[in-house]
């Protein structure tokens, strides 16, 4: 005896009447199907390349990005006192992401030393 269940028999029903003939993906291999991770993963992934869109780094890991980025930005400032006040915002950054890290990659990032830095600045 063949046991079909109401699902079967409602998807072979549409089968038979050329229900999925004409889909955009009929003969062609499913995206992502050998991929082993939630589909709400593989959503998110495609909504988020497909928009063009980045996802947000874990803070420790978004400052390690942007030091190197913001520090050559405050090199190519003008006025001391307004390096100053960068690194010093920078520095306060620095400190909170560290002081607040529970797990996953640390920054490795200490505070920047703003006499020094300052120093190499004016020679430059």
């Amino acid at each position: 005896m063949n046991f079909e269940s109401v699902i079967d028999q409602i998807v072979r029903k549409a089968q038979d009447e050329g229900a999925f003939d004409d889909l955009s993906t009929h003969g062609k291999p499913l995206r992502d199907l050998d991929r082993k991770r939630s589909a709400v993963d593989l959503w998110l992934e495609r909504k988020v390349r497909d928009e063009g869109l980045e996802l947000p780094l874990p803070d420790a890991l978004q400052l390690r990005k942007d030091v190197p980025t913001e520090l050559a930005r405050i090199r190519s400032l003008r006025d001391e006192t307004e390096v100053r006040r960068q690194l010093l915002a920078l520095n306060t950054r620095i400190c909170k992401v560290n002081s607040r890290h529970i797990s996953g990659p640390s920054t490795g990032i200490s505070s920047v030393d703003v006499d020094r830095f300052i120093a190499g600045w004016r020679r430059r």
